[in-house]
């Protein structure tokens, strides 16, 4: 059984960078948002602190690093050395330390690797995210994953336990990736699981591809 979470969060991944939608947030009791470097061709983070710095000390905030620019858009990485500074910028860029910072579809980067090589590669960036954590850059660490099944091919059991996991949720997700997700949690013990994305994308999506009708 797949129980509810009744709690929400503001997601920036297709929403306006817009200080009245913040604010409108946070007076129907949303005190949490969600963004990422890449987000809003990598100028989330600025204009967040450009718009609405007064209002981001309110919110209990998570971004994601893992994507970096480049001349075809943007390019994926688990260097530990360029998710270190990618943190360091977002403090930054935001002016304040984020709650929490998320490993960004760690599975772009593990395709196509061998369990070996991937289980090196995914805890090495762990490792860079937990550092940063305990030095101080952000009050947590995590892995934000659309899709989980390649880090259960790299067997994290013996990695660096994230104190946030968050994963497809919804009608829309297969019962062969909410199993992956359950064998991921059961094996790497995250503090909390979040879920993301309930609409598939759109929530015209929603009613194209599921049919409530056997439920009702």
């Amino acid at each position: 059984m797949h129980g509810a979470d009744p709690r929400l969060v503001l997601g920036l991944h297709r929403s306006r960078h817009h200080r009245d939608i913040l604010k409108a947030a946070l007076d129907l009791g949303v005190t949490a948002l969600d963004t990422a470097a890449p987000y809003l061709g990598f100028r989330s983070h600025a204009v967040l602190a450009e718009t609405a710095a007064d209002l981001l000390p309110k919110f209990a905030l998570s971004t994601k690093v893992g994507f970096f620019p480049s001349a075809g858009g943007a390019d994926h990485s688990l260097d530990p050395v360029r998710l270190r500074l990618a943190v360091e910028r977002a403090a930054r860029e935001l002016g304040r330390e984020p709650d929490t910072v998320l490993l960004h579809n760690p599975e772009r980067s593990l395709a196509g690797l061998s369990t070996p090589d991937g289980h090196t590669l995914l805890g090495n960036a762990c490792t860079a995210l937990a550092d940063a954590a305990r030095d101080g850059l952000c009050g947590a660490w995590g892995v934000a994953s659309w899709d989980t099944r390649s880090l259960e091919m790299v067997q994290v059991d013996d990695l660096p336990s994230p104190d946030l996991l968050m994963v497809r949720a919804g009608f829309l997700v297969g019962i062969d990736l909410l199993d992956a997700i359950n064998v991921l949690s059961t094996a790497w013990q995250p503090g909390e699981t979040w879920g993301m994305s309930p609409f598939g994308g759109g929530h015209r999506k929603v009613w194209e591809e599921f049919d409530p009708r056997p439920f009702l």
